[in-house]
């Protein structure tokens, strides 16, 4: 260690180490955050951990076994040491194992967060939170061979060598998918990672540990070249394009080189903050910040400056935008949202238990959505019509069971490993998901029992997608660069080209001996600019923040090509407030707050006015021709009612009203003209009727969900051994309603006929 008053500083890992006392140190983690050890005997202990907007937790070492210090409690706080805001408290057992940890108030526990439990040689075998629910251990040698979830999947560990420096060299699932293994070469630093499959990566790393080059799956190879502090001077990727980076003495990044050589420029305060950035384009970010090193001001590069303020928390508590319009924010003593007053003086709230669950939300017109949790999961959403909804989750948040308004229950299933396994909807029918042993989606048997496959390579990429139908589509890649270079569809092969940024250039298909081509262009920000094909050629022009201010439109296939150019204003909020149209006619929008539409205009002509409520949501539409639409919304957002009349005498043109079941489904519609309407669902929301008073029309659906014709539908007998009656196992409707239809090799309609009278399509 440095002698007393002295530092040393680390730039690898950005710390810097200070000799305070004799018996303590201070260790510094950039400017972000300051530790504190202490010295207890032979050895130095966390005593406090202060980040630089002032919230801290100390650490006391209260207990001693064997005469030592053990931990006894933290107590976290804001900015004062005597504002706590928390204070935990641990309990150990005869041999100085944490066994338990609380949550203090008054000196005294109310709440046990955790529990631990140890065999006989000391090892941790198990780990329960505060609902019960556990994770699981298991060792040899005091190495973990087996650890669990909280729903007992478990993860399994091999091990070569039984001491201190003992290797895990394997891992896998309890139903072997996502084996690992790993092997560690005997001459240099490299290590081989064996997937599930067999497929090998191997891993340089030089003598501290750090990554130089991988060798991927494919054969291709990534490079990582590093300065003295290691930070990645020049990244190669495994298709060769090339990222670099400057750094200043501090290890931030001053300079970064895209890979299609646009160039991104960043500066810093004397406290590494970023202050300035520069775009590839000229774009000039600014940002500035308090003493506390939160963010109180960010500038674009059109001078529109936005305003940040905060809570001694570090919590923001107001954001000021560019038009001076300010929304607030509001929190309880743990740092939860209670309030959000928008910048139209509407105000949402937020309610929570004593566990810090939210319990009720309350939006700006005063209605109130409930929430109910059990073993800290969420089962029960209460919504402002007092429908509601039920979850069922395991102890890790999957969800089990969803049971809707309606009672209509939807189940799932889980892997061995985790992974989703089946569906099961409210009729009954079965989506099943199969997954191989690395946990990609090998296929998804639908309600038919059809399956859509999927094939990948080596590193991941998907190979070839057969549908339900059978229709496959194939996939291609680039043997030097890894991207993809072709799709092949049935006879149509579609070639694809990309920027070294990955961005789509040029995209040709090719049918017979037809071939059809587009290319794109793209500026230094990664805006689309150009867009060409054999009859058009189409730009787009942006100002420094972004924003659209021009559209070119070529029409290069006309007997005299013509350019019709569209222009784009904005106010400071960089929202679109006008167009200005190829014609010369220009449209405008009035808005409000944070950008909600309050009106337009043609020129100088008033074409719709809006009201809105304290949602925002419109309740009265203002048209140019005098005519009034105003509409009605219930407590969940649904449309109630709309009503259209004249403006100047207030006389009703037509009325509807909308009715909704406990589920949000529309089940009635009044129209003054057509009369009523109403709706019948099946069991998963499709629907089965429609009545009105020209009669009923009703739809029926194999499992899959597929429309059936009435025709198609035969009596089934319990013990019919056809299974496929009454489904359309490739997913494509053949007849409906004495329609026919027949489709090409990749899916699309290419005729339809009823009566004798039909229509051909073809497809490019």
């Amino acid at each position: 260690l440095k002698p007393v008053g002295e530092a040393h500083y680390d730039a690898i890992e950005n710390l810097t180490l200070v000799r305070v006392t004799d018996n303590s140190l201070l260790l510094c983690r950039g400017f972000e955050r300051r530790e504190t050890y202490v010295r207890h005997g032979d050895c130095f202990l966390l005593a406090h951990i202060e980040l630089r907007n002032g919230a801290g937790v100390m650490l006391h070492h209260e207990y001693r076994h064997a005469d030592q210090p053990v931990l006894s409690d933290l107590i976290t706080y804001q900015g004062d040491l005597t504002n706590v805001h928390l204070h935990l408290g641990t309990m150990i057992d005869d041999h100085g194992h944490l066994k338990g940890l609380w949550e203090i108030r008054d000196g005294a526990p109310v709440r046990q967060l955790a529990a631990y439990y140890y065999d006989a040689h000391g090892d941790l075998i198990n780990a329960q939170d505060e609902n019960g629910a556990a994770w699981s251990y298991e060792y040899q040698h005091h190495l973990i061979t087996r650890y669990t979830d909280r729903t007992a999947r478990g993860m399994n560990l091999q091990w070569q060598g039984t001491g201190p420096d003992a290797k895990a060299i394997r891992e896998w699932a309890d139903d072997g998918s996502f084996d690992t293994r790993l092997e560690w070469d005997e001459n240099i630093r490299l290590t081989y990672v064996t997937d599930a499959h067999g497929n090998e990566t191997w891993h340089y790393y030089d003598i501290l540990g750090y990554t130089y080059r991988i060798r991927h799956a494919d054969g291709r190879s990534e490079w990582l070249f590093r300065d003295d502090a290691k930070n990645i001077l020049r990244h190669v990727h495994p298709d060769g394009s090339t990222d670099r980076y400057s750094y200043d003495e501090r290890s931030n990044v001053l300079e970064h080189i895209r890979a299609d050589h646009s160039v991104m420029h960043y500066a810093y305060n004397d406290q590494d903050q970023l202050i300035k950035i520069r775009d590839a384009e000229g774009g000039l970010w600014l940002r500035d910040y308090d003493d506390h090193g939160n963010l109180i001001e960010a500038i674009d590069p059109l001078d529109n400056k936005t305003e940040y303020a905060y809570n001694d928390a570090g919590l923001p508590t107001a954001i000021k935008d560019a038009n001076g319009n300010e929304k607030t924010l509001d929190y309880n003593d743990a740092g939860q949202l209670v309030e959000y007053v928008d910048c139209s003086g509407k105000t949402s709230a937020w309610a929570y238990n004593d566990l810090g669950k939210m319990v009720c939300f309350t939006d700006a017109a005063g209605n109130k959505t409930e929430y109910e949790y059990r073993s800290g999961q969420l089962i029960l959403i209460k919504h402002p019509d007092n429908t509601e909804e039920r979850f069922n989750r395991d102890a890790e948040g999957r969800l089990l069971a969803h049971t809707d308004g309606l009672n209509r229950c939807t189940t799932w299933t889980y892997t061995a490993a985790g992974l989703i396994d089946e569906r099961v909807d409210a009729a009954e029918h079965t989506l099943r998901y199969r997954w191989d042993r690395l946990g990609q989606l090998l296929a998804l048997e639908n309600e038919n029992q059809q399956q859509a496959k999927f094939h990948y390579d080596p590193v991941g990429r998907l190979l070839k997608e057969t549908g339900f139908d059978g229709r496959s589509t194939l996939y291609e890649y680039d043997s030097s660069t890894g991207r993809l270079a072709s799709t092949v569809d049935g006879q149509r092969t579609t070639h694809v080209e990309f920027d070294p940024t990955g961005r789509l250039i040029e995209r040709t298909a090719r049918l017979n001996d037809t071939a059809q081509t587009e290319t794109f262009a793209y500026d230094g920000n990664g805006n689309l600019v150009m867009a060409t094909n054999a009859d058009s050629r189409l730009q787009w022009f942006h100002d420094p923040a972004g924003n659209l201010l021009r559209e070119h439109q070529h029409y290069l296939s006309l007997q005299k090509p013509v350019v019709a150019v569209w222009q784009h204003e904005y106010d400071v909020l960089n929202q679109r407030i006008a167009t200005t149209r190829p014609d010369g006619h220009k449209v405008s929008w009035l808005t409000y707050g944070s950008g909600h539409l309050l009106g337009m205009r043609l020129d100088e002509h008033e074409l719709i006015g809006y009201e809105r409520d304290d949602l925002h949501r419109e309740v009265a539409r203002h048209q140019g021709n005098r005519l009034l639409q105003t509409q009605q919304w219930d407590p969940v957002g649904r449309l109630q009612a709309q009503l259209l009349s004249r403006s100047d005498n207030q006389s009703t043109l037509l009325k509807r009203e909308y009715k909704y079941d406990a589920a949000g489904q529309l089940t009635d519609l009044n129209d003054s003209r057509r009369g009523p309407l109403s709706y019948r669902y099946d069991p998963v929301g499709r629907l089965l009727s429609a009545t009105s008073r020209l009669g009923v029309e009703t739809f029926a659906f194999d499992p899959a969900s597929n429309l059936l014709d009435e025709k198609t539908q035969q009596y089934q007998r319990p013990l019919d051994p056809d299974a496929k009656r009454n489904k359309l196992m490739d997913n494509l409707l053949r007849e409906y309603t004495g329609t026919h239809y027949e489709y090409d090799e990749r899916g699309n309609q290419i005729r339809r006929w009823h009566n004798g009278q039909q229509s051909q399509m073809r497809w490019d």
